[in-house]
């Protein structure tokens, strides 16, 4: 009687224990079973990024060599009036330096054509406007290649008398504008530069900061980019339907389609969601575009660019 209560005893600790195996087995293998139907075969030709793309006049092609890592680099800047792009680094991030920035010009075929590293003094330099403004010092280099830094016209007129003069004005925070050690940051001296007639004119004072929009391009992805179809591959999180896969896209400039597939993370079941590892950069009617995808940039240029 009591080896046969053992022996339901333990068929039973072996039933539970397949259960549980089965039910491990279902979860790891069944759910990551792809219950869609077979691609049709045109998505076999849709080609890579790193492949290139080419379709029409416009090709993608990437903007940095293979073993530059670009995580560190800022989403372009756009100028509308020469229709060309700044890259620049973030200062810390992802181990970039303090103490020095780096800047890359796209020229307005989608190509970088020159770059530079400067001091940045541990504060950090901003594009705008085809300019490049430290809080002592303006540079032209983004419009003319020229490196020579240039003074701010120091100003003792009113924030409203410079404003009504001034094409642009930019807002510098005492904090960004200062070490922590001067004079100025412990006075909360905010920095307003205003650009007259092609130069830039310092106004210092307490209380002038106020935020505003950076010449950053947006992301354009949800917009700029049709999601035709999705390959679903590994199920990643049950709870938020999240799945590695492979997406296959286009994109259309000017008059020509390109297509192209890409590997990412799927979320959720709508197209805001798929975008987390692919960035889309097109100022209005400007005659290119970039590509961001994870640690690599890529240019949307004419297919006769080399």
């Amino acid at each position: 009687m009591f080896v046969t209560l053992v022996q339901k005893n333990l068929l039973l600790l072996f039933v539970l224990a397949a259960i549980f195996l089965i039910s491990i087995f279902y979860r790891y293998w069944f759910q990551n079973a792809i219950d869609s139907p077979p691609l049709p075969s045109v998505y076999n030709t849709y080609p890579t990024l790193e492949e290139g793309v080419h379709a029409g006049s416009y090709a993608i092609r990437p903007l940095f060599s293979s073993d530059f890592d670009t995580r560190s680099l800022s989403a372009p800047f756009y100028d509308e009036k020469s229709k060309t792009a700044l890259i620049a680094s973030i200062p810390g991030e992802m181990g970039e330096r303090q103490d020095e920035q780096s800047f890359y010009k796209i020229d307005s075929e989608g190509k970088v054509t020159d770059s530079l590293t400067i001091s940045n003094e541990y504060r950090r330099i901003h594009p705008m406007k085809g300019f490049l403004l430290h809080p002592e010092y303006y540079s032209t280099w983004w419009m003319d290649g020229d490196t020579i830094p240039h003074s701010y016209v120091k100003e003792q007129a009113t924030y409203e008398q410079l404003k009504q003069q001034s094409d642009t004005v930019f807002y510098l925070s005492y904090k960004d504008a200062w070490n922590y050690r001067t004079d100025a940051f412990k006075e909360e001296k905010d920095v307003v530069l205003f650009l007259i007639r092609h130069q830039w004119h310092a106004l210092y004072g307490k209380g002038l900061y106020q935020k505003m929009n950076s010449d950053e391009l947006p992301d354009l992805a949800n917009d700029g980019l049709v999601l035709e179809q999705v390959k679903k591959e590994s199920l990643i999180n049950e709870k938020t339907d999240s799945w590695f896969g492979t997406s296959f896209l286009y994109l259309t400039i000017q008059q020509d389609t390109l297509r192209f597939k890409h590997e990412m993370v799927l979320e959720g079941s709508t197209k805001k969601e798929f975008w987390r590892s692919l960035n889309y950069y097109h100022a209005h009617n400007a005659p290119f575009a970039l590509l961001r995808s994870n640690d690599r940039y890529y240019g949307v240029q004419l297919n006769n660019s080399k």
